[in-house]
């Protein structure tokens, strides 16, 4: 894990930084989601949605992570703007600042996307309509999702580098959407929005209940063990 936009399947799959004194079975995939407690639920394979830093780490020993993400189509119109903010910068590090570019198919040209993907930065699935997708089935999710065979024929991307995906407009598809993205393998969502921000949510696994409120239905009942979300932290902007 890095501290300013390193690839973001990485940051999500953060509990293989921490080990377990135990290992526990997990939940029968596409069962109901039961209650997520740390007596079920223990890093590094599963998660509870929490504000808790994980492992118990003090807040001061814990760097400042900002995960930089882009959504829609990548043509002339963007790329300059991701070249300028880009370019030439670097974490304190040393290391390139890179991004993740929620990639959706129509106007979306793969040349750059293959400029960016070479340059470091994430590509990930952001659908092939870009449609409002609540009442999808997964069949249609699974289409959609597609999208990341696109990335990879026409974008260059290595098919194993794909592993994330934000539903359009944070539409979430409820169980269809993620039964879709467990069965195609996905490490990981980033399309639910989380209220609480003071302190943030941490990513958490959805072996159990998401614990939180769902702010865009349908959300999630049923239990895709592994399967990462995102927790994106929801701001409101008053002008």
């Amino acid at each position: 894990m890095t501290i300013v936009g390193q690839n973001t399947s990485r940051a999500f799959t953060l509990g293989r930084y921490f080990s377990a004194s135990t290992i526990l079975p997990t939940p029968r995939p596409l069962t109901v989601a039961e209650k997520c407690t740390s007596r079920n639920c223990v890093l590094p394979d599963c998660r509870c949605a929490s504000s808790e830093i994980p492992d118990k780490i003090p807040a001061r020993n814990i760097p400042q992570i900002v995960l930089i993400t882009f959504d829609d189509a990548v043509n002339d119109l963007n790329y300059e703007l991701y070249a300028e903010l880009f370019d030439n910068r670097k974490n304190p590090n040393g290391c390139p600042i890179l991004g993740t570019f929620y990639v959706s198919h129509e106007w979306t040209d793969y040349g750059m996307v293959q400029s960016l993907y070479s340059k470091g930065h994430e590509m990930a699935s952001h659908s092939i309509t870009h449609s409002h997708g609540e009442k999808f089935s997964v069949s249609h999710w699974t289409k959609e999702i597609g999208g990341q065979k696109i990335l990879h024929l026409y974008g260059g991307v290595k098919l194993e580098d794909i592993r994330g995906m934000r539903a359009p407009f944070l539409q979430v598809g409820g169980n269809s959407m993620f039964e879709s993205l467990y069965q195609n393998n996905f490490t990981y969502d980033s399309s639910m929005p989380v209220l609480d921000n003071n302190p943030p949510f941490f990513p958490y696994t959805l072996d159990y209940n998401i614990g939180h409120e769902c702010m865009i239905p349908p959300c999630p009942t049923k239990s895709f063990p592994g399967l990462w979300g995102g927790a994106r932290i929801y701001l409101k902007y008053i002008l």
